[in-house]
C-alpha cells in the first residue's frame, strides 16, 4: 500500500503550460470543424439562391423578348 502511494506521488505531474496548449489545440480543431460545416451550409444556400435568381432573370428576359416581338400579353 505504501509503495502505491509513493509511486503515485512520484509520478510527474503534467505541465500546466502543456495542458493549456493541448486544450487550445483541441479547441482549435473543434472550431475548424464547425467552420467547415458552416461554410458547406452557406455554400449550399448560395447555390440555391443563385439558381433562383438565374431562373427569375431568365423568365424576365424571355418575357421582355416576347413583348418586344409583339407576342406579349396586354393587361
Amino acid at each position: 500500500m505504501l509503495h502505491r502511494i509513493t509511486q503515485a506521488l512520484s509520478r510527474q505531474r503534467p505541465d500546466p503550460r502543456q495542458l493549456a496548449e493541448q486544450d487550445a489545440c483541441a479547441y482549435g480543431a473543434q472550431l475548424l470543424a464547425e467552420a467547415r460545416e458552416e461554410l458547406n451550409r452557406a455554400d449550399s444556400k448560395a447555390q440555391v439562391l443563385l439558381g433562383i435568381v438565374g431562373i427569375g432573370l431568365g423568365s424576365l428576359d424571355n418575357r421582355a423578348r416576347n413583348v418586344s416581338n409583339g407576342h406579349g400579353f396586354s393587361r
